[in-house]
Formats: C-alpha cells, structure tokens, sequence
C-alpha cells in the first residue's frame, strides 16, 4: 500500500495503517485542522458573528475566550495535540490482566 499524504507516494511499512511515517501523519493531520478551522469561521460568519465567551478548557482547567459552544479546548492544547505522539495501549505494550484482575474490574 503506498502512503496517503499527497505528493509522498512511499511504501507503508508493516504496522502502519494509511501513513508511511509520524512526519507525514503529522504534516496531514496540521492540513485538516486548517481545513476544520476555515470551516469553523466559515460557520460562524453564517451565524453572524462570534459568540465570543470565556470558558474553563476540558483539558487543562485554564479560562481562555472561546468562539462557540463546540470549543472546548483551548489554543494551546489544541496545539499540544496536534504535535504528540498517539497514546500506547495495554495492546500495544503486550501487557495482559490475570484472570482475577479482570473479575474485578468487569461490570456485571
């Protein structure tokens, strides 16, 4: 399979889903949210204008200004998530729970 990003063409090595390396996961991933931004501010022209309020950011607890209900997060972990690298699993690491480790973290 040839990688996704535009203009790259590379081999996706084993393991690896739609890109051939973290730079260009990255480099695509920055492409959409520019696209989802313009399309943010395309929205709320719609509306008329901002609805500029303070409000508490999901990830840190910090007061920033936000344009709309749907932003949660604030510029600088918006940011900060773009560039980290994604979260390894228990998966990922191999490592498994005893049996009666799972017991007794099941819901029934």
């Amino acid at each position: 399979m040839l990688c996704q990003r535009p203009r790259c063409g590379a081999h996706v090595p084993e393991g690896r889903r739609k890109y051939c390396s973290d730079r260009c996961a990255r480099i695509v991933n920055r492409d959409s949210a520019a696209a989802r931004a313009r399309r943010r501010t395309a929205a709320v022209e719609a509306k008329g204008g901002p609805h500029v309020a303070i409000r508490m950011c999901l990830a840190c607890g910090q007061a920033f200004l936000s344009e709309g209900p749907w932003n949660r997060i604030c510029p600088h972990c918006s940011e900060r998530n773009v560039a980290a690298p994604p979260r390894a699993s228990a998966v990922h690491l191999g490592l498994t729970l005893p049996a009666s480790e799972l017991s007794r973290w099941s819901n029934d």
